[in-house]
């Protein structure tokens, strides 16, 4: 389970990186007049969102509740064979 709490948490970040791309495009295609353009990058923008949201909700499941509390961040917690 370790494995695919470390393959979720890369996959968060590239997920977060391909939602800050495609809103910085939408940006770039603004101030070229192109709004179909800005549409498309948007809806990417929010499906990244999205694919986010569930990849965290995934990752609550494995990590134990009294480390998501009032946390910013998560801690990925070795097994007891992964120190």
């Amino acid at each position: 389970m370790v494995r695919t709490k470390e393959n979720i948490l890369k996959a968060l970040v590239y997920e977060q990186a391909a939602y800050y791309n495609y809103r910085k495009f939408a940006e770039e295609a603004k101030k070229e007049g192109l709004p179909e353009v800005v549409e498309v990058f948007q809806e990417l923008a929010g499906q990244e969102l999205e694919h986010k949201n569930k990849l965290l909700s995934q990752l609550k499941k494995l990590v134990p509740p009294d480390l998501t509390r009032g946390k910013r961040r998560l801690s990925v917690i070795p097994g007891p064979n992964n120190s």
